[in-house]
């Protein structure tokens, strides 16, 4: 039986089709993190079940690809029926190594889909560059304190997931057409003239203005006055961030065309 349920093992991870049959997929907690996690395992048929392997939940497929792979250089296609016992442990100890080796790979891509799942949902209802990171960390207890690698790593995903060309005020666009490569090349963009980043703070700050200026019926200073900034700065945040969706806007009168001020040069 021992034998049997060893190459059905062999069978499943070499991804022989009819081995797949008895295979179960199960939601546990996890003893070591508290963490939901898939257990892959498999049924002998009667009543005991050999867990294959742990995957934290949405993670690739392409990890299981990679144990097909490493394993078939392994398990034997044939001479199962005379292999010999002693055999049989050490390949069943090689494939055992190959999945434990691949533990941290499988947690490293948990990660990475839990944060972009998270920055894809925060995108869509507008959230602030600085609330993405503090989620994501939450989220995948990421401890980190370098605080320009984990703002890289965001703004990277978030240029993924948006065409456009600021958000919150950063060039997503300039790190989505690959002009800026790095968090040494962010860093100089950001301290280059004209390139400032807009707080969430005053970003509440120049949408109550811009507002309170619409209802009144006030001119473009009563904006910049409250808001603290010139006219090009405050144009451009309301066009990028504060605005995104707007053609134009008016105050005092006067219609402003917020488009033009969505051109972001990527020098630095």
């Amino acid at each position: 039986m021992v034998k049997t349920n060893a190459m059905k093992l062999f069978g499943l991870l070499a991804g022989n089709i009819q081995e797949w049959d008895n295979l179960k997929i199960k939601d546990e907690v996890s003893p070591e993190t508290g963490e939901e996690e898939t257990v892959l395992s498999l049924d002998d048929g009667e009543g005991f079940e050999y867990d294959i392997d742990r995957i934290q939940r949405d993670t690739y497929s392409e990890v299981f690809s990679n144990h097909k792979a490493l394993s078939r250089e392994i398990i034997p296609d044939d001479q199962w029926e005379n292999i010999q016992p002693g055999t049989l442990a050490s390949r069943f100890d090689a494939v055992i190594k190959v999945a434990e080796e691949s533990k941290d790979e499988v947690r490293q891509l948990a990660r990475k889909v839990r944060a972009f799942r998270l920055t894809k949902d925060a995108v869509a209802y507008g959230e602030t560059v600085r609330n993405i990171i503090t989620n994501v960390q939450a989220v995948n207890f990421d401890r980190r304190n370098d605080k320009a690698a984990l703002q890289w790593e965001t703004l990277a995903r978030i240029a993924k997931l948006t065409n456009a060309a600021v958000y919150d005020s950063y060039p997503v666009g300039c790190i989505r057409e690959g002009k800026i490569n790095s968090v040494r090349e962010l860093k100089a963009y950001l301290n280059s003239s004209g390139n400032k980043i807009i707080s969430g703070s005053k970003q509440t700050t120049l949408k109550t203005a811009a507002d309170t200026a619409t209802k009144y019926n006030l001119g473009i200073s009563a904006v910049t006055d409250i808001a603290g900034m010139t006219e090009e700065e405050a144009l451009k945040a309301l066009a990028t961030v504060i605005y995104p969706d707007r053609d134009t806007i008016e105050f005092g009168g006067q219609s402003y065309s917020l488009n033009q001020y969505r051109t972001v040069s990527c020098s630095f």
